[in-house]
């Protein structure tokens, strides 16, 4: 569990790789370079060329809008609640209000939403991808054991949790 002080913790998740992001932008880049000095005959491969560009420029242009807000998504603990600031949203909590905390296992990793009346969010506990034995990305916040627990404990949750489809929950009964 964390300690918290008056300032309160700023959490900060684990900058992802962009080394995927890069490389899309790049194959993109590369594929309407080809375009452009590619001869008006040769339809097929143009199609082909539009097609795998379209795909390369849109899958960057996610994978750009994903690192941003994983680069901008702040976390602050304080004694009264919980924020978590986004982009798109930022949601605080006091602790009276976290009803629920749940953790789902999805495709990639594990997810944890807070949830309390009207309001809820959720981040994701660090996530290493390996392959091949070797760290290859990381992702998430790190410590989330020490998380989950200083939330389950300002928020007076109990610490036993109540078994889901795809995870656990901890609840007020």
């Amino acid at each position: 569990m964390f300690v918290i002080d008056e300032k309160g913790l700023e959490l900060r998740p684990i900058p992802g790789s962009r080394r995927p992001e890069l490389m899309s932008w790049g194959l993109a880049v590369l594929l309407f370079g080809m375009l452009a000095i590619a001869r008006p005959e040769a339809q097929v491969v143009i199609f082909g060329a539009w097609a795998l560009g379209l795909f390369f420029g849109l899958s960057a242009l996610v994978m750009t809008l994903g690192n941003w807000l994983e680069r901008n998504t702040l976390m602050i603990l304080r004694l009264n609640g919980i924020t978590l600031r986004q982009p798109v949203q930022s949601v605080m909590l006091n602790w009276q209000e976290v009803d629920r905390v749940e953790v789902q296992q999805g495709p990639n990793g594990e997810r944890v939403f807070v949830r309390g009346g009207e309001r809820h969010f959720s981040y994701r506990p660090a996530t290493r991808v390996e392959i091949r034995g070797k760290i290859r990305d990381q992702y998430g916040f790190e410590n989330s054991e020490k998380i989950l627990k200083t939330i389950l404990t300002m928020a007076k949750l109990p610490n036993t949790p109540s078994q889901l489809a795809n995870g656990y929950s901890y609840a007020r009964d």
